[in-house]
């Protein structure tokens, strides 16, 4: 039984630790003892998720007055008093750069999530000593061959997995037509504003829509203001602070599905509404979507930021109760039928997990034995070490009992 011990800084409603859940409870049904480990334990979390109840999680015992160093060496001392183990850093940037500085009784399997230049960078600096390297789309491995951050033999691609509904989930033919947003409330890159922009457009259109936007972030505040500016109240709604169960309900109550995105990996809120038969209407960017999304089949592909573009694909939806059936189907069976099942996923990490495990077991793996941190603000350095005397910071991220 191999110890998969897999990082995040926090938390929070976001696709990758979504995609950790899943991996974890699918690693821990096939035999293996994982976990998941929280480090960022006194950082403000905004858009916290509810903790998982059949899920091993931890949360990184920081000691009062921990400096970056401190927290550092903390999580290195953790990781190897569960040696033998593989360790999955994910986006945990400020502490996985401890990844060089372990021993080779620690395996580690370094994951590529998103088009981004921090994930590009993180990989760059840390790359060399990963066991193992995966990107979650083929313009991702792409381009890590390009910038030559892991050694193309360690390198693998893994689509992220999801649950599919066992059939498509009916929908009512008549009403108005169900739109929804799952993620992050942010504009740098969901463009979440593009949300309001799409609902005024349709509903200048005459267009019977209800758009249900899911999640928080910074934006939010932002995002309710331009509802209630722009008289959005009766065919817009925010809902945050909610389980991935609830997500998953609330997209198969949905007839389709919007990705405004400027970037992604593999945009797995998008893929865990297709498994629940919602039609994609997404943005063109490079990575993920094209290996998803087959425009007028399964859903559409629009530019980033072309607002007319969505209103006029989410319009010919709205108008063809054939075509929306039809194009349902074909996202649910994207997703049911194709390779971006949890259980496909699950497979494909522990065939690696399996293979770095036999390289911690003959310690044929050796690292340079430094630590490689990202640059850190002034701010960030200063304001570490007084982070433990917040405990109204702290409680907000406490495990229950």
């Amino acid at each position: 039984m191999t110890k998969v011990i897999v990082g995040s800084p926090v938390w929070s409603l976001n696709g990758v630790n979504t995609f950790s859940a899943n991996l974890v409870r699918g690693l821990a049904a096939s035999g293996h003892d994982a976990r998941i480990l929280l480090t960022g334990v006194t950082y403000r979390e905004r858009k916290p998720m509810p903790f998982p109840p059949d899920l091993k999680i931890e949360q990184m015992k920081i000691p009062v007055l921990a400096t970056w160093r401190r927290r550092w060496q903390t999580l290195i001392d953790y990781l190897e008093s569960h040696a033998p183990c593989i360790y999955l850093p994910n986006y945990d940037f400020r502490h996985s750069c401890v990844t060089g500085a372990l021993s080779s009784r620690v395996g580690v399997v370094g994951i590529v999530h998103s088009d981004d230049p921090r994930h590009y960078d993180h990989a760059i600096r840390m790359g060399e000593s990963w066991n193992a390297g995966v990107a979650v789309s083929c313009r991702i491995a792409d381009r890590l061959g390009e910038l030559r951050a892991v050694p193309r033999e360690r390198l693998t691609t893994i689509d992220y997995g999801v649950a599919a509904s066992v059939q498509p989930p009916a929908r009512k033919p008549a009403g108005p037509l169900a739109l929804i947003y799952t993620g992050r409330l942010d504009e740098e890159q969901k463009r979440t504003g593009d949300l309001i922009r799409i609902a005024v457009e349709l509903k200048q259109r005459g267009v019977d829509f209800q758009l249900t936007i899911v999640g928080d972030g910074p934006e939010r505040l932002t995002l309710e203001r331009g509802i209630a500016r722009r008289g959005l109240q009766g065919c817009v709604r925010i809902v945050t602070s909610v389980s991935n169960d609830d997500v998953l309900r609330l997209c198969a109550e949905s007839d389709a599905f919007i990705l405004t995105s400027a970037y992604e990996g593999m945009p797995i809120s998008l893929l865990e509404a297709m498994g629940q038969g919602c039609i994609a209407i997404a943005t063109a960017i490079e990575s993920g979507v094209p290996e998803l999304v087959v425009d007028g089949r399964n859903g559409f592909i629009v530019p980033v930021g072309d607002i007319s573009a969505f209103a006029q694909r989410i319009a010919e939806v709205a108008l063809s109760t054939d075509m929306r059936e039809r194009m349902r189907n074909e996202a649910w069976s994207t997703i049911s039928t194709g390779r971006f099942r949890t259980q496909s996923m699950v497979a494909r990490y522990a065939a690696v997990i399996d293979q770095v495990a036999g390289e911690v077991s003959e310690g044929t793996f050796t690292r340079s034995g430094v630590v490689a941190p990202m640059r850190l603000s002034l701010e960030e350095r200063v304001a570490a070490p007084l982070w433990s005397f917040r405990p109204d910071l702290r409680k907000q991220l406490t495990l229950p009992p």
